[in-house]
């Protein structure tokens, strides 16, 4: 879902002159002087709204392992996990509290890094919307606040409105069945 999500947010994210290099059949780089690179209002809200959604998905995935992972800390000082041996506390239990703390801190981190992408997100889907023409149905002027609640995330004083049918779980599916149709064409035709 990180992945996914990641791959939606550098979509968002304009490169660095330095870095927007294509590799030509020689291998040699060839620089872009042109600006075609910028999005349109409507991709930019589509390409914020997935990534919005995977980032929403991510962070609660984050949330449910920190979560899992205090259930155990409760349970190893209770002394429900391992028991005690004559010395106190077991190498095995210490190995696995040391292992357990490592992946505490590596999800806190990257919990904290999925929460500053769908702040920014957020922001580029807020900015994104209000750019569309006023007519179009993504446009903050046509969210009307109580038939919409449904689809809103954020507090009460600062609604974002995502498109009906854009969840987590459709975007998946659907980018694991085209991965699935790639892999069948490639091995029919026997590339890799």
């Amino acid at each position: 879902v990180y992945g996914f999500a990641e791959v939606k947010y550098k979509q968002l994210i304009p490169l660095a002159p330095s870095v927007q290099t294509d590799l030509d059949k020689g291998g040699a780089q060839v620089f872009s002087d042109s600006d075609d690179g910028e999005l349109t209002p409507d991709a930019v809200v589509t390409l914020s709204e997935e990534a919005l959604v995977l980032y929403v998905k991510a962070l609660a995935l984050l949330a449910k392992s920190m979560d899992i992972a205090g259930g155990w800390w409760a349970r190893k000082n209770r002394g429900e996990v391992f028991g005690k041996s004559a010395q106190g506390a077991s190498p095995t239990s210490a190995l696995v509290g040391t292992r357990i703390n490592n992946v505490v801190q590596l999800v806190r981190n990257r919990f904290n890094e999925v929460l500053e992408k769908a702040e920014f997100v957020r922001l580029k889907l807020i900015e994104g919307q209000k750019r569309l023409p006023s007519d179009h149905p993504s446009h903050p002027s046509n969210h009307s606040l109580e038939s919409n609640s449904a689809g809103t995330l954020g507090t009460s004083t600062d609604h974002v409105v995502v498109s009906s049918g854009v969840t987590a779980e459709k975007l998946m599916y659907d980018r694991a069945l085209e991965m699935s149709r790639a892999a069948a064409i490639n091995e029919l035709t026997g590339e890799d």
